[in-house]
């Protein structure tokens, strides 16, 4: 009996030696675990209190805010003023660089088209039209086929578009022959807020190269001033635009039927006299009529030119630059 009272102390300790090491090893992860976990369960037990969060998550949190918060600002700004802003200040730099590279002979000028009194926004080489900055629209070149798709109706799009009219002729004020282009850029309901005009004097170039004068062989039209356009009051120009429209008939206004006094005033919306606050009245006086007349004269020739442009093909997006129908 001596004998397993030995050997039974020896198992005891060759069993019980091995089994002190594990709980060394435990002892080391569930701290990790606690250390890991203790900021998750603080966060978790201060939010089921109502306390605020944990300092580093608080700090991210405000990170996050602070970056997903343009987005909302970018979907309201689709076609809103404030995009119309940033148009404006985009489309500045652009005149300044196309005014410094393209030559002294050709006109850059950055139209608000919501100001028409005061329009010119911004203009490089202005001595092509003899305009300035805050000039009025009508003080530009004359037969400006831009005023067709300045009237063009177009459905809202939701964001800013943009259509080209290019390579039509129109004349300044001292007689010389332009060649122009408008990019004309519409809001996000359709409507006409800003355009980028290019006026190229072609009189250099039938200097430069005289094989040109025969191809644009035409009298010089005398100047009828040499007072630049700005120094003519907007009134005079007013007046001057209706006049032009009249003579075409050779007949004074009272004489003229209802289908003439449509073409003076189809005219007059070409060279975009209807722009200017309180021009239906003075075109109405002019005329003759009431004023409710001239407004369904605008109406039934903005008619007639969307039937003739659906006729001539189907209807495009502005986006997509296609030229209006000529009238």
């Amino acid at each position: 009996m001596s004998r397993p009272r030995h050997i039974f102390p020896v198992r005891i300790c060759a069993v019980a030696l091995p089994s002190r090491r594990p709980p060394a090893q435990p002892a080391r992860w569930p701290l990790r675990m606690r250390r890991h976990s203790s900021g998750r369960n603080d966060s978790m037990a201060t939010a089921k209190k109502g306390g605020a969060p944990h300092k580093g998550r608080a700090s991210a949190a405000k990170r996050m805010r602070g970056k997903a918060a343009p987005a909302p600002a970018a979907a309201q700004g689709l076609g809103a003023g404030v995009q119309v802003r940033d148009l404006f200040e985009l489309l500045k730099p652009v005149v300044a660089l196309l005014g410094g590279v393209i030559g002294e002979n050709i006109e850059v000028v950055l139209h608000d088209l919501s100001a028409p009194g005061a329009s010119v926004l911004a203009i490089a080489n202005g001595h092509v039209s003899g305009r300035n900055l805050g000039d009025p629209i009508l003080s530009g070149p004359r037969e400006d086929a831009g005023f067709s798709e300045l009237y063009r109706d177009v459905a809202g799009t939701g964001s800013i578009s943009w259509a080209i009219v290019d390579e039509y002729q129109t004349t300044n004020a001292a007689g010389r022959h332009l060649r122009s282009a408008t990019l004309l850029f519409r809001d996000g309901a359709g409507q006409p807020v800003a355009a980028l005009c290019l006026n190229a004097d072609m009189t250099v170039f039938e200097m430069a190269h005289g094989w040109l004068e025969q191809m644009l062989h035409r009298k010089a039209r005398p100047s009828r001033s040499e007072a630049p356009a700005a120094e003519v009051g907007l009134e005079a120009m007013m007046q001057e635009i209706i006049d032009d429209a009249v003579k075409r008939f050779m007949k004074p206004p009272a004489l003229m039927n209802k289908e003439e006094k449509m073409y003076a005033v189809e005219a007059m919306m070409h060279r975009g006299l209807f722009l200017i606050r309180n021009s239906v009245e003075q075109v109405a006086a002019a005329l003759g009529v009431s004023r409710f007349t001239i407004y369904n004269y605008i109406e039934q020739i903005k008619k007639n030119n969307g039937e003739s442009s659906r006729k001539a093909a189907a209807p495009v997006s502005p986006v997509q630059g296609r030229k209006p129908a000529s009238t």
